[in-house]
């Protein structure tokens, strides 16, 4: 496995225009990591154009996915799920999914809950990038009640199927941060968190060993990849956090890659 010195754990590589170019670029700067997927539908399409890419680069790795908008929206139902849970069959890396309880949402929190209860009980053993806007409690109550998440059990490379549960931009309180730390459970880092105060104040909370980086970019679909961008967010968001934790920055740098890299590899 190549080592990279960057990882990017929740980036849309999907969105963009030619994923696989986007892929190529993203090595080619020295980015490893994991692409989330919205629907299971783009991860198939995704799939397809980076099968051979996928089997040369195994430091790039595809979720499947289903993002709570898409089903809020009506965009994605049941056959969506179905295809999720077949698609979890065949690889470790399962997101985006998650809970979206914002107000714009609320009248699909149900909908929601029972997809996500779902998709959790089909990925143990796996790597999840979860989105929880205000429903981490419930995000982690429906992981713990299949055996995904447990207070004082190791996650990743400890745990004795694998499983990881990875929160992409986490906006919980500081309760509920506590209790994601208390799980194992790992953390995504992107400049969003890190402009808030909040967000800054959690990057100081969260054990280094759970640290890990995310662009969450391209921000939509059909926007294009820039990977040297990418990279300088990255190596930002890095350096904001060796500030606020007061470390070294080589050495952070190293942990975190080291922490994506037990994540990868499996």
């Amino acid at each position: 496995m190549t080592v990279f010195d960057l990882y990017d754990m929740h980036c849309h590589l999907a969105f963009s225009p030619d994923i696989r170019a986007a892929a190529i670029t993203m090595r080619q700067e020295g980015i490893g990591g994991m692409c989330a997927t919205v629907t299971p539908d783009e991860y198939h399409l995704a799939s397809l154009a980076l099968a051979d890419e996928l089997n040369r680069n195994s430091n790039f790795k595809l979720g499947v996915g289903l993002h709570p908008w898409w089903l809020s929206d009506g965009s994605c139902g049941a056959d969506a799920v179905d295809k999720l849970v077949a698609y979890a069959a065949e690889t470790r890396f399962i997101g985006e999914i998650g809970l979206d309880f914002a107000p714009r949402r609320a009248e699909s929190a149900q909908l929601q809950r029972m997809v996500f209860a779902r998709i959790a009980a089909a990925s143990r053993g796996k790597v999840l990038s979860v989105h929880a806007v205000k429903s981490v409690g419930v995000a982690l109550d429906l992981m713990e009640s299949v055996g995904l998440v447990a207070p004082g059990a190791p996650q990743g490379p400890q745990n004795p199927q694998g499983t990881a549960v990875i929160f992409h931009w986490f906006s919980g309180s500081g309760v509920e941060l506590a209790r994601a730390i208390e799980c194992g459970c790992y953390f995504s880092i992107n400049p969003r968190m890190l402009s808030t105060k909040r967000g800054r104040a959690y990057v100081q909370q969260i054990p280094e060993e759970k640290l890990l980086l995310e662009s969450d970019l391209p921000p939509a679909a059909g926007a294009e990849s820039n990977a040297r961008e990418v990279r300088a967010l990255l190596e930002a968001s890095l350096e904001h956090m060796a500030e606020l934790r007061r470390c070294r920055l080589d050495s952070l740098k190293e942990k975190v890659a080291a922490n994506s890299r037990a994540l990868l590899e499996g």
